[in-house]
This record gives C-alpha cells, structure tokens and sequence, in this order.
C-alpha cells in the first residue's frame, strides 16, 4: 500500500518477510544511485505487529531513517594526491578530465554523477514538474501543444527578460527572486496520524493543494505572457521557473518584481484549498481525526530571497531558506498560533552592493534587530495580510511616481543608526516631497506609513513591546511589486 509519495519522501506498507523487503530495498539503492551516480537513498524499515498503534509504528520508522542520515552519511572529501580538481557541484567527487559544456554557460569541470544529472535534465527537455503547470493552462484546451511545452520553460534570467509582455515595468532589471515555501505545523500533525488512511489523505490534501496553488499563482503573475502565447503573439518563454514541487515544498524562481505577489497568492490559495478539502472529507477516519483536532486548514510560510541573476545560486538558495526560518518562527509566536495552526508569514530581503549573505548580521548591523535601546528599521518577517498592506502602500509611492533619488535618500537617511539623527534627516527629507496635485508624494508616504501602523510619530510605529518603523521595508518594496505603465 501506497501510503504517500511526494516531494522527495514516501512511506508504504508491505506485507512480506523482513529479509525480503530489506533485500527489495538495498536493490533499489543500488540502483538508484548507479543511474545518478552518487545519489543515496535513505530509508527507515520497522515490524508492524496489530497490537502496535499506526502512529507508534511509524514514528518508529522514521527514527530508524533520520537516525541513519546523520549517523552514516558523514562529509567525504575526495584525495587530491595525486592532483586532482574538485566538482563544484559536488565536491567530495573528482571532476572529470574534460570540461562540460551547457549551451551558452561557461565550461565547467563537473563530476561523472553532475555531469550525468545535467544530461538526463537535458534529455527531457527539463521538464520535471514543468509539464503539471502546462496541462493546467491546458484545461480550456487552448494551450500549445506538449511537444512545445518544454520551449516554454526558460533557460535563465535572461530569459526571464525576454519574455516580459504587457504594460509592466520591471523596475529592478537583471534581477531575480526565489521564492521558497513550507508548511506550519505539519510534522506535529504528520507524527499523530492515527491510520495509513489518514496519512494518505493528508498527504493528498497537502500536496494536490500546494500544486495548485503553485500553477494557480504562476498562471496570475504571470498572465500577460499566457495571454499573449495563447493569441500566438508570442512563441514563450515564461517568466518563471519551477524548481521545487511536492509535499508541502515549494521553489520557484521569478523575475524579482513578481515574486512577493506570487508568494502572496500562494499562501491565500493554499489555505483556501486545504481549507475546502478538509471540510469535505469522505474519508471517515481522516475526517474524525481532523475534527477531533478542529483543523479546518493549513497554511506555509514563505522566505523571498532577491539578488542579481549572476548571484551564485547556493548562495541565493540558503538565504531563501534563512528568510523561510524566521518567517516560520514569526508564525509561531503570532497571537493567533494554535496547537495545530500557525499564520502564513513571510521574510524578505534583497542583496545589494557588497551586501554578503549573512542575513543576521546584515539585519543587526543596518537594519538593528536585535540591538537594545534602539529602534530597528524593519518590521519583518510579515504576516500575509500585513504585507498586503505594504503592497498598497508601495502602490500608493508608484502612483505618486515618487522619484527614485527621494526615496533612496530615505532609505539611505532611516538607516543611520543614530536615532536622532535618522530621524531628523528622514523629517527634513519627507517636507522636501512634492505636496501638492495628482502627484501629493507626501501624502502617498504619510498613508503609506499610517497604514503600517505609525500613529503621528513619523516615521516611526509600535513594534510588539518597542518602536520601529516600516520606511526601509516600504521603500524597498517600490522596486519588488510591479510597476504600471508610466510609473
């Protein structure tokens, strides 16, 4: 029996001798690293006698496989004597003697299991999770044909660039923003599963609902170029990538004044999903288990990391994967978190300059998180709704078509970590706006701000037991949500 198998996980039943299934297992392995050429599979395997509960059983099991990864599976590091050149893609195996080449990329000196990975990746067109968002534009039947669909999928951030249609203006060109989502509160419920139905219900619950609303929110971003390929005013690429799909994992790479809005929509579609299929369950024991625990829906968290297009991808991936960890910590510590419930949250940051990649030390130094008597100058990560509320307020600054020299200089003058000083320069800057006409800047940053949670103390807000003030995270906002024709 099935019980799941999704994302990069599964979990079955098997009525058969220990030795038999032990064997079936290690064949699998073997096989399965033999065709990638270094990857392992990890696996936990337990008696399942009927005095056992369901949930014992498989808490067991999963021990038994966590045990093993971080007890067998030490870092290996390859001989270098004789010479020999690392792979960068993994390093604890010799590259090959000559260099790999990938259409327009630079040659690279990878390993026979990266380079076998990237062939395969190749072979079929990179389509992977590619094809579920294809047949769900599909379902009208006005789609391109599947032969077509992997010509849709882009090669990279250029390609991103050249596949923007419609009357938006990407204000942070050459940039990018990855998003990466998970689950609240999912292993809690995951280890009280009371029966493999249950397990296999929610498990379908989670991860039919986090593919449709991956498709759901890349269909509504980007729809302008959807438009223009079923009008045949285009022939794609789309402006988005899917890397990640399954379980209750999600990364998607986006041109950067996309990806807050998509993950925007992904954590309201999400809810709405889960919500739906819980309320009509037909599985009697997956129902009385949810209601027994008055789950009537789940949510994930969301961490947005932004940067150039050049900036090195792992780099970019565990910055994505720091901002998903305070998001999720936020959402615990929410006044509304449950036993079984926590609100979707959302961190974001965007590297510039000669920004590293240490988020919490960027955070402390020009943002002063953490920093006692002072005020910091974020107030993320945000719950969903309250960065709606950044969004209209980035909207109401696009509108007043605030010029970008202003608000850098605000941004520049709100992270000065003197106090007194941040906020005089910020006061004296905010009377130099424009106040008057359709284009009132004061006004549009003084609703902006208000809106967030400034009562008159410009600009800053009550933060939880101290102040601080959302103008850095409003003004960088400007540039991550698109931006209109003639703004």
């Amino acid at each position: 029996m099935v019980v799941y198998a999704n994302g990069g996980t599964g979990q079955f039943i098997i009525k058969a001798q220990r030795t038999a299934v032990e064997g079936a297992i290690d064949r699998l392995a073997s096989e399965y690293r033999e065709a990638t050429g270094d990857a392992r599979v990890v696996w936990g395997l337990v008696h399942w006698p009927e005095s056992t509960s369901y949930s014992d059983a498989s808490n067991a099991a999963h021990l038994h496989m966590r045990t093993w990864r971080e007890t067998d599976f030490a870092n290996r590091c390859s001989l270098l004597l004789p010479l020999m050149h690392e792979c960068p893609s993994a390093s604890h195996l010799p590259s090959q003697t000559t260099a790999y080449r990938w259409g327009d990329e630079e040659p690279a000196m990878l390993s026979n299991a990266a380079a076998r990975k990237r062939d395969e990746s190749r072979k079929k067109g990179r389509t992977g999770t590619w094809p579920g968002w294809m047949a769900h534009l599909d379902q009208g039947g006005q789609w391109s044909n599947e032969d077509r669909w992997p010509k849709l999928r882009p090669q990279g951030a250029v390609d991103f660039e050249k596949a923007r249609r419609g009357p938006r203006q990407a204000a942070r060109r050459g940039y990018v923003g990855l998003v990466y989502a998970d689950g609240n509160g999912m292993g809690r419920l995951v280890q009280e599963t009371d029966s493999p139905e249950t397990c296999q219900a929610f498990s379908t619950i989670i991860d039919d609902s986090i593919r449709e609303a991956c498709y759901h929110a890349l269909t509504q971003v980007c729809s302008p170029e959807v438009t223009a390929i079923r009008e045949g005013r285009s022939n794609g690429p789309l402006p988005a990538d899917i890397l990640l799909l399954g379980g209750d994992d999600l990364l998607v790479l986006l041109p950067a004044d996309l990806a807050l809005d998509f993950a925007l929509i992904v954590m309201e579609k999400f809810e709405s999903l889960t919500g739906k299929r819980i309320a009509t369950l037909r599985e009697e024991k997956a129902r009385t288990f949810f209601q027994s625990r008055k789950v009537e829906r789940m949510t994930i968290s969301c961490g947005v990391a932004f940067a150039t297009a050049s900036y090195p991808f792992y780099l970019l991936l565990d910055l994505a994967e720091e901002l998903l960890r305070n998001a999720k910590k936020a959402g615990s510590r929410d006044p509304n978190v449950g036993q079984y419930f926590a609100p979707a949250y959302i961190d974001f940051h965007l590297v510039v300059g000669p920004q590293g990649a240490d988020l919490a030390a960027v955070r402390e130094m020009d943002y002063l998180v953490g920093v006692s008597d002072n005020r910091q100058r974020t107030l993320r990560p945000y719950s969903a709704d309250r960065l709606v509320t950044l969004r209209n307020g980035a909207r109401l600054l696009q509108g007043a078509r605030t010029p970008r020299s202003k608000l850098q200089d605000l941004w520049t003058a709100i992270l000065d970590p003197r106090v007194p000083r941040a906020e005089a320069l910020c006061r004296e800057l905010f009377s130099r706006l424009r106040g008057t006409g359709d284009r009132n800047e004061r006004r549009a940053l003084w609703l902006a701000l208000q809106n967030l949670g400034m009562v008159g103390d410009f600009p800053w807000c009550p933060h939880g037991t101290s102040t601080a003030t959302a103008l850095a995270d409003l003004i960088e906002a400007v540039d991550l949500f698109p931006r209109e024709e003639g703004q």
